[in-house]
């Protein structure tokens, strides 16, 4: 027997779980499937590798959502100030000050986040988990999508959303055309522990092989770090031992936080460039890093589908009471025609970026060096430019 609901989201990572957050309460059916369960409870003993810069705007939607206050009762960094410079030359230093504002951003763990909005969704009426669970199949037909998980239960919905991240089953079962291309660039991240407090800045570091940057955690000598480069640089970097790790990491942040003392475990994965040709299908809409990954040098990634989320609650909320079918194309189409520009418009100005600072031409070097240099002796210019970041 098929069970009905409006609105069916796969994966609970931080994006589908915030836009079934967006959707609590409302007179939508939600059902949102996963094959783990997230935890609503963070384990605040330790540091947790993952972590995401967010905007003002991210802050506000969260906010909206009922999960922000939630996020700041368990662990949240907001910073102050960013100091960014070239390896060859230039830098620019941003202070939230300049604009009248608090601070510039936050950094805040991926796992206290999902943990907050598992809080709200446990709290809504109007919304049932299935996870862990197994999606087995996906169809749809004139009505909407049916979807089958391996325990046998059937789920028939308008809308289905893919929010299972980069290597989505739903983009790929509905055969969304993707343009991907390898940014030839691994991450590794890890925390760290400096000698000098970091006093609520963030530092990053351009290298021809690719940027450093040191995040401030709640404690003042903790940072998280994110180190793009090339892949034999990031292999030879995961194979270091954790005395010559540290003491390389300091060099490459030119000492500005002092020594790194401590260091916890590397992770390293590949960063790879991907945006799906259409967000949308009839009755199947996609979102975050489902339709869209970014290079981490700005930390935009995380944002890119915290807006998605809120853009297409709009849309599923406005169809909803104007009872129109949720998940119709024309519905849906709204929901691109407000997202795609703007995450095009971010892909290619981190392509732009990472090209820049790779670069060894010795015009381009020195462009760029100067080109910071003005840009930080321009308070106009600069108030600009972090009021954009921050919005």
């Amino acid at each position: 027997m098929k069970q009905q609901v409006d609105v069916i989201i796969i994966g609970a990572g931080v994006v589908g779980l915030s836009l079934a957050a967006a959707l609590k309460d409302s007179a939508l059916s939600v059902l949102i499937c996963d094959k783990q369960r997230p935890s609503s409870v963070v384990d605040l003993s330790v540091s947790h590798p993952r972590v995401s810069a967010i905007t003002h705007a991210s802050r506000d939607f969260l906010k909206a959502v009922g999960a922000w206050n939630l996020i700041a009762s368990l662990r949240v960094s907001p910073y102050r100030e960013m100091h960014v410079w070239d390896a060859k030359g230039g830098e620019i230093h941003f202070n939230a000050a300049e604009v009248a504002r608090a601070n510039l951003g936050f950094i805040i763990e991926n796992a206290v986040l999902t943990a907050a909005l598992m809080q709200v969704i446990d709290n809504a009426t109007n919304i049932t988990c299935q996870m862990p669970a197994i999606v087995e199949s996906m169809i749809t037909d004139e009505e909407g999508v049916c979807v089958t998980l391996a325990n046998g239960q059937v789920f028939q919905a308008q809308c289905l959303v893919g929010a299972d991240g980069a290597n989505s089953f739903c983009r790929e079962t509905f055969a969304f055309p993707l343009q991907e291309t390898s940014y030839e660039h691994h991450a590794i991240v890890c925390d760290v522990k400096t000698t000098l407090s970091h006093e609520n800045s963030a530092y990053q570091r351009f290298m021809q092989q690719g940027p450093l940057a040191f995040l401030p955690l709640q404690e003042a000598h903790h940072c998280s770090i994110v180190w793009s480069t090339v892949p034999e640089h990031a292999k030879e970097i995961m194979a270091m031992e954790e005395d010559f790790f540290r003491d390389y990491l300091s060099k490459a942040l030119e000492l500005r936080l002092g020594d790194v003392t401590a260091v916890g475990m590397r992770y390293s994965f590949p960063l790879t460039k991907r945006h799906a040709r259409d967000y949308v299908k009839p009755h199947v809409a996609l979102v975050g890093d489902a339709c869209h990954t970014i290079h981490p040098l700005a930390g935009q990634g995380m944002n890119l589908g915290l807006m998605d989320a809120k853009a297409l609650a709009k849309e599923l909320l406005a169809a909803k009471a104007k009872q129109r079918h949720v998940g119709s194309l024309s519905t849906l189409r709204r929901y691109e025609r407000a997202r795609k520009e703007a995450n095009q418009t971010m892909l290619l100005a981190m392509d732009g970026f990472k090209k820049l600072f790779a670069s060894e031409n010795d015009w381009v070097v020195k462009a760029r060096g100067t080109g910071l240099d003005i840009v930080d002796k321009c308070p106009p210019l600069k108030r600009l430019f972090m009021l954009q970041a921050m919005d």
